[in-house]
């Protein structure tokens, strides 16, 4: 029997700058065996406690990545996983990151903003591509030989993302009412879209359940009613809802599923790896932010985005804005 756990996180949701990135990991397993794939993969993964050894570091993503400290730490775990299972003859090999972007089946929402414009580095960006490529090979192949992953057919892991520019931010929550319900929105899409990937794959006759683990949305505790309108066609059944853990369990074309949104859903391994990709890509996205206006304003102090850094950088880009006639709602979030 098999199992299709699937991990999602977000990056990004508090600032008034930059997008909102949604992340969606999916793991095929042996559904005989443990779920704690640290455990299962520990030849392939290690935490940001212990020592590589020549393994992936996975983790929350404020523990890997440091603003300041540069991409490499991320990329050399990130990439290496989103880079594998590409079909060689497609130019998605290549190394653009818009090529990333049509990897992880998304596309930015708004590529007329002047900092997206023209806007497409190659990756990795700074680390050493060959490490990346290496790792890679290692992935795959200790992938292919895990004992949780034991089919005729080998079924690959998959990621998906969304990511989320400032006008589709506020059309989003004035449509959902608020920005946690545009999150939850977001990330059950990405679920639906994963279990649609296999399906369309030709791997759903062999996955026989589906787990979804989900770090929890602005605090809230209560998503039978999310669910219910992802998962129209489903009967949702609460199985605990408090304020560390809320369960839900739902047939859907066929297939059980359970979600649980849990408090630190970092601690396992496909939620950490979404939160990871999420990062990685709002990351960039603020690359192409900060270089542009570095190059309207000489010397303005870079912004990573959240309110009270991000209300400085308003006053001293606003002269500016003003000159480009943008409405204010396709650059800043308003909640």
């Amino acid at each position: 029997m098999m199992k299709l756990l699937i991990g999602t996180d977000e990056a990004g949701y508090g600032p008034n700058l930059g997008p909102l990135v949604v992340a969606a990991t999916a793991w095929p397993i042996n559904a005989e065996r443990s779920t704690d794939l640290f455990d299962s993969f520990k030849t392939l993964f290690c935490r940001t406690n212990e020592a590589p050894e020549d393994r992936l570091r996975v983790g929350d993503s404020k523990e890997i990545y440091k603003s300041g400290d540069g991409l490499s730490a991320l990329e050399k775990s990130v990439l290496p996983l989103c880079f594998s299972f590409l079909d060689d003859k497609s130019d998605r090999a290549s190394n653009a990151f818009s090529n990333l972007l049509a990897t992880l089946q998304d596309a930015k929402s708004d590529l007329s903003l002047p900092w997206n414009e023209g806007f497409d580095p190659n990756i990795p960006i700074d680390c050493e591509r060959n490490e990346v490529l290496r790792q890679k090979a290692n992935f795959e192949s200790g992938f292919r030989k895990t004992p949780l992953n034991k089919t005729a057919t080998f079924i690959p892991p998959k990621q998906v993302a969304s990511v989320i520019e400032p006008n589709e931010f506020n059309a989003g929550c004035k449509r959902l009412g608020n920005k946690a319900t545009l999150l939850s929105d977001t990330t059950l899409q990405l679920v639906r879209k994963l279990i649609l990937q296999y399906q369309e794959s030709g791997f759903v006759d062999k996955i026989d359940t589906i787990e979804v683990i989900c770090d929890k949305h602005g605090g809230r505790s209560h998503y039978a009613g999310i669910l219910q309108n992802t998962f129209e066609e489903s009967w949702i059944q609460v199985l605990d809802e408090c304020r560390e853990s809320s369960e839900y369990a739902l047939k859907w074309n066929d297939w059980p599923i359970t979600f649980q949104f849990i408090a630190k859903g970092e601690s396992h391994l496909p939620v950490a790896y979404a939160s990871m990709i999420a990062k990685y890509l709002r990351e960039i996205s603020m690359i192409a932010f900060n270089r542009y206006w570095s190059e309207q304003i000489p010397g303005i102090k870079p912004t990573a985005g959240y309110p009270v850094d991000a209300k400085r950088f308003r006053m001293e880009i606003e002269s500016h804005i003003l000159k480009l006639g943008l409405d204010e709602t396709t650059w800043w979030r308003l909640k």
